[in-house]
C-alpha cells in the first residue's frame, strides 16, 4: 500500500460538512487542485502545492464560493486516492506498458 501511496503526487485534503456537490464545485478549475472526488461524507481533493498551503488554498477556495462550516485538514493519501489516481492516468504514466 505504501508504494502506491508513495506515488500520488501533490498532498490530499479533506473537507467534511457543507453539501459534497458545493464543495465538488467550488473545487473544479481551481489553481493548485489536480482532482476532488467524494469519499463517503467527505469530499478529498489532490493538491499540488507546497508544504502548509494545501489547506490554506483549499480553504480560500471554499470561501470564495460562500461555504462556510466545512472542515478542511490535510491527510496522507488513502489507497483509495492512489487507485482514483493511477486509474485516471494512461498506462505509460502510471507504470505500466502499453498493450
Amino acid at each position: 500500500p505504501a508504494a502506491l501511496t508513495a506515488r500520488l503526487p501533490g498532498r490530499v485534503v479533506r473537507v467534511e460538512g457543507g453539501e459534497r456537490a458545493a464543495v465538488l464545485a467550488a473545487l473544479a478549475g481551481r489553481e493548485g487542485v489536480a482532482d476532488a472526488a467524494v469519499f463517503g461524507a467527505a469530499v478529498h481533493a489532490r493538491v499540488v502545492a507546497p508544504p502548509g498551503e494545501a489547506t490554506r488554498l483549499i480553504a480560500a477556495a471554499l470561501l470564495d464560493a460562500k461555504l462556510v462550516g466545512p472542515s478542511v485538514r490535510e491527510i496522507p493519501p488513502t489507497l483509495e486516492d492512489a487507485f482514483l489516481y493511477l486509474t485516471s492516468q494512461p498506462p505509460a504514466a502510471n507504470g505500466e506498458e502499453a498493450a
